[in-house]
């Protein structure tokens, strides 16, 4: 059986060693550390101690999802059938272009778990001077491949659901992220383009940069799911949340507000989420889940989605003018 003690404790100390490590990468990382980390530490331990409170009783199912999100439609089918490039179906590979994330999520009778690691990459087109060259230049003279800039975001994240009476719900959260010009996003979008040259996709000649950064970031929030119908055949409910964000480099980072209208009918459910927060966070999007099996056994659902989304990475890299692009999702779910 599940041991969501056990777990929990695994979890946050798999945290606690991360920010650690992460704390003795610089001595400006470290005094900001010295100044942090014992507040957030102590808050954990003491969270440990009491960890009856994320009692969510018996397990009742686990899941794992993979999705992955693009900026051209249908990984670039779209364009190799002669879509054009705008900030709404197909976009140009630059800002937010490729992302990935493998998602493990265990239900229980009063709550939820989700472990999840997401990799996503920013691009930009950069003028840069070749070797031997006299000017500088948007392409690579060598392999007539387009230059670019990039920044890759890992992150693993662990999400706590808890349910109380009147559908009310708690949720904490601690993540890790790295940042870097170079990463596992990168290397998929390289490789791809690679094996799909006759699509006539290209990879891109890789500008490095001096670009090595890490976070750790931390959430509390409470919501409240309303039941607007409910019936046999259909279900529509409107959730809404709001919380507090906090991290190493910035204690109290920002608060929060989620909302969501989620539809269910038959093998389908729609949701249509809006989430910002009181700084330069934005995203909204609309996605659709489909049972195409389902049985005693296991469940397998299917995943699409858009959404567009505003951050500080968004801002940065951009070449089209426009500060996001509609970033299209695919992805696949089995429950058991």
């Amino acid at each position: 059986m599940f041991d969501f003690k056990k777990a929990l404790s695994f979890s946050l100390l798999f945290a606690f060693m991360s920010m650690n490590a992460l704390a003795k990468k610089s001595d400006e990382q470290s005094i900001r550390y010295e100044y942090q980390f014992p507040v957030t530490q102590g808050l954990a331990n003491y969270l440990l101690e009491q960890v009856d409170i994320f009692d969510l009783g018996a397990g009742v199912s686990q899941k794992f999802r993979l999705i992955t999100d693009n900026d051209n439609f249908l990984l670039g089918v779209g364009g190799s059938i002669g879509l054009t490039k705008n900030n709404f179906i197909e976009g140009d590979d630059k800002g937010q272009t490729f992302g990935l994330s493998l998602e493990y999520i265990a239900s229980f009778e009063a709550g939820e778990v989700s472990l999840k690691y997401f990799t996503e990459l920013y691009s930009r087109s950069v003028y840069h001077k070749a070797e031997n060259a006299i000017t500088e230049s948007l392409k690579d003279p060598e392999n007539d491949r387009y230059y670019t800039e990039n920044l890759i975001r890992d992150t693993i994240e662990l999400e706590i659901k808890k349910d109380f009476e009147n559908n009310y719900y708690a949720v904490i959260g601690l993540s890790v992220h790295h940042l870097e010009d170079s990463g596992m996003a990168l290397s998929i979008q390289q490789g791809f383009h690679e094996l799909t040259e006759f699509m006539g996709h290209r990879p891109y000649s890789i500008v490095e940069t001096d670009l090595y950064a890490n976070e750790v970031n931390g959430s509390v929030a409470v919501g409240k799911r309303f039941i607007i119908t409910k019936s046999q055949d259909l279900e529509t409910s409107v959730s809404t949340e709001v919380g507090y964000n906090f991290s190493n480099t910035e204690y109290w980072r920002a608060g929060f507000i989620k909302t969501s209208l989620d539809l269910i009918r038959g093998k389908s459910k729609y949701s249509f989420y809006v989430e910002r927060d009181s700084k330069e966070y934005r995203k909204f999007g609309l996605t659709w889940d489909y049972t195409i099996h389902s049985d005693s056994a296991y469940e397998i659902s299917t995943y699409l989605g858009i959404y567009k989304q505003e951050n500080e990475y968004t801002k940065q890299y951009f070449d089209l003018g426009y500060e996001s692009e509609i970033i299209h999702e695919y992805g696949l779910e089995v429950k058991f």
